[in-house]
């Protein structure tokens, strides 16, 4: 069972504390108020067009509207620095106080962001550990990741899925394929556990 939080600012307590370290996740509703996330939902076209408020681009950027390949899905990372309505989001106190709060830190920064734009015949990412692509830090493996669902998220429908408990498991190697292409996006939990 997920604890899923009300409030807004989320208030975190023992019990919630405790099913993220049980589990590795916690699922945290209206953290951001609606206005935030629409004015920042409007604000994608642009972005993946190339229009970056800050005159900044991202540190990464695969996919514009002109390749034509409506079945990628678009990633950015870095792009607070482009975009200041997505800064307050990436950037935001409360998230952070979040995160050091379940971590038992005595605060947080900012290491790194990724935006996704996933059309709906979009190829799954393969299942992977965030903290394969982040350990460019000191000390490596002390990393929170927060996922900020900017639309309705549903089971089965390409969302974002964790294995309860998998934050206890040894680090993987990096996936050969992130972006899966034929085989199970599972393929690699799969082979492991096999």
């Amino acid at each position: 069972m997920v604890s899923e939080l009300q409030t807004h600012p989320p208030l975190v307590i023992t019990e919630e504390i405790d099913l993220f370290h049980r589990d590795g996740f916690l699922v945290v509703k209206n953290l951001f108020p609606k206005a935030q996330i629409d004015k920042l939902l409007a604000r994608f076209d642009g972005l993946y067009a190339g229009e970056f408020e800050t005159g900044i681009f991202p540190d990464e950027w695969h996919w514009n509207p002109y390749l034509g390949k409506a079945e990628v899905a678009g990633q950015m990372t870095g792009v607070w620095r482009c975009d200041r309505t997505l800064a307050s989001i990436v950037m935001s106190e409360t998230a952070g106080q979040i995160a050091a709060t379940l971590e038992g830190w005595n605060g947080a920064r900012l290491l790194t962001d990724g935006l996704w734009q996933k059309p709906p015949n979009a190829k799954e990412t393969t299942l992977h550990q965030d903290s394969m692509y982040i350990n460019s830090h000191t000390p490596v493996g002390e990393t929170t990741t927060c996922w900020v669902a900017l639309s309705n998220a549903y089971p089965g429908a390409s969302t974002i899925e964790y294995v309860p408990g998998s934050h206890r498991w040894p680090r993987s190697g990096a996936v050969p394929e992130f972006h899966n292409k034929d085989k199970s996006y599972l393929s690699q939990m799969e082979a492991a556990v096999a």
